[in-house]
């Protein structure tokens, strides 16, 4: 995720920790390496919303910010061009 984030800069890259505390999340990032933002959903606000089931998961939103693709497992920088290249020309 993080190649794909620096390597696409068109693309916003936002990560959402579950289930974890803030502190837990912001070391967990700092020790693997993280740049993009990164943010909390306490209460599970974000994963009811969007029906989370299992992580990880990939949400894909458009420049509305709807939801546009999922991906359900781990996820290579192939899969994420592919799911955002639709993207490109909206």
């Amino acid at each position: 995720m993080q190649r794909f984030a620096a390597s696409h800069p068109r693309v916003r890259v936002v990560g959402v920790a579950i289930d974890d505390t803030p502190d837990a999340a912001r070391e967990f990032a700092t020790e693997v390496g993280v740049r993009f933002p990164l943010g909390v959903d306490q209460g599970d606000r974000v994963a009811d919303a969007y029906g989370v089931s299992g992580l990880p998961m990939t949400l894909i939103l458009d420049r509305r910010g709807r939801l546009a693709a999922t991906w359900a497992g781990p996820v290579t920088g192939m899969d994420l061009a592919r799911l955002t290249s639709a993207l490109r020309d909206s």
